[in-house]
């Protein structure tokens, strides 16, 4: 695991700065790495926005059964600890 961590924050609708979703931000690398959106057929899937230099962007996952196996796919892909925080502790668009 790498020193640093995966932030994770559910953003509800009708936030009013944030856009809805489940977002994933790398504390190392400073930006957004990563969403994750359950589809029509109640599936989750994986969207990656920064791909480490030991990956290759074919290595994202299907799709998973469960939000957590999701989540646990995005800790082992950045192997990274995943830490869920109130979506008020999430970095803002000023902050980045």
């Amino acid at each position: 695991m790498r020193d640093f961590e995966i932030l994770h924050t559910f953003v509800p609708p009708n936030h009013p700065t944030l856009t809805e979703g489940d977002w994933f931000f790398d504390t190392g690398q400073w930006c957004h790495c990563a969403s994750i959106g359950r589809g029509n057929d109640g599936a989750w899937s994986v969207d990656i926005y920064l791909v480490p230099h030991w990956k290759s962007d074919d290595e994202v996952g299907d799709t998973f059964v469960t939000k957590q196996a999701a989540i646990e796919f995005i800790s082992a892909y950045f192997r990274a600890k995943v830490r869920t925080v109130p979506v008020e502790e999430f970095p803002s668009d000023e902050e980045l």
